[in-house]
């Protein structure tokens, strides 16, 4: 059985997976395996939001943060 350092090293784990597929991943393959794994495990999915949301730096601006989902979900410049 994992202590509860252990599980919440491992909803760490789970989110900087996210964010990296989020970098690295389709967004529309992105959105659809996490609409699965939210059905899949709600309460897993809630502690992973949760953690997320602890990382967002609370004084950065909503444009800034704007600008960087625009940046990091722009599909690709040919060329």
């Amino acid at each position: 059985m994992k202590t509860i350092e252990e599980y919440f090293e491992h909803i760490a784990r789970d989110a900087q997976a996210l964010v990296d597929d989020v970098r690295s991943v389709d967004p529309r393959e992105v959105l659809r395996e996490v609409m699965t794994q939210c059905e899949a495990a709600p309460l897993r999915m809630a502690q992973i939001v949760m953690a997320l949301a602890a990382w967002v730096d609370p004084d950065e601006t909503i444009s800034a943060r704007g600008a960087r989902i625009e940046a990091i979900t722009a599909p690709p410049r040919p060329g």
